[in-house]
């Protein structure tokens, strides 16, 4: 977590006057990025990146904390929070994802801020694309291995339910099958062995 102290409220000026209902995307910004050539020397290479970002206004959170020997739920009004993607314009491949917020609790306001980076947004998305397909069958916990939910299976209503949230998913499908070793026959022969 980063807590960077701000001297000017111009930055916190700009992330307030931020409007809920836009996304805002900045222009190009060309960047020096370390690549290494056939030489195996590292060179450096322009890649433009781009940054978008969203604000939220924040709801009312949730908090558990522990008063004596109970568990107890508090709740504390929201604050506004911002969501920052840096990505590459060309692949359009994330580099960092920040979640920003700033507090006022001395009066002049302090960024702090959780940054995730590829691995972590992948592993970050994992975790939430999961949390309607995980068996919950009774009342007790569990642990489940990350790759366990790496193959958790859609039933048919979720996955019906995933493709009419994702329509684009289709088409990478029909791509990936005329790129593979997969042909209709293969595909038909699935088909009879399910039903019989």
């Amino acid at each position: 977590m980063n807590i960077p102290e701000t001297n000017s409220t111009s930055e916190f000026d700009y992330f307030s006057n931020k409007r809920v209902e836009k996304v805002y995307l900045t222009k190009s910004i060309p960047t020096k990025i370390p690549f290494r050539n056939e030489n195996n020397e590292i060179v450096d290479i322009i890649r433009p990146i781009r940054i978008l970002s969203k604000v939220l206004e924040g709801a009312e959170q949730h908090h558990f904390i522990k008063s004596g020997q109970e568990i107890v739920l508090r709740v504390t009004s929201g604050e506004r929070q911002e969501v920052i993607a840096k990505f590459y314009e060309d692949t359009r491949g994330i580099m960092s994802l920040q979640i920003q917020r700033y507090t006022k609790e001395t009066g002049m306001p302090h960024q702090i801020s959780f940054t995730f980076l590829p691995d972590e947004i992948k592993k970050l998305q994992n975790f939430i694309q999961n949390i309607p397909l995980l068996p919950i069958e009774n009342e007790e916990k569990h642990q489940f291995e990350d790759k366990y939910l790496e193959k958790i299976v859609f039933t048919k209503e979720q996955l019906l339910h995933y493709i009419s949230e994702q329509p684009e998913i289709i088409q990478e499908l029909i791509e990936a099958l005329n790129e593979s070793d997969i042909n209709k026959e293969d595909v038909q022969g699935l088909s009879h062995r399910k039903n019989s």
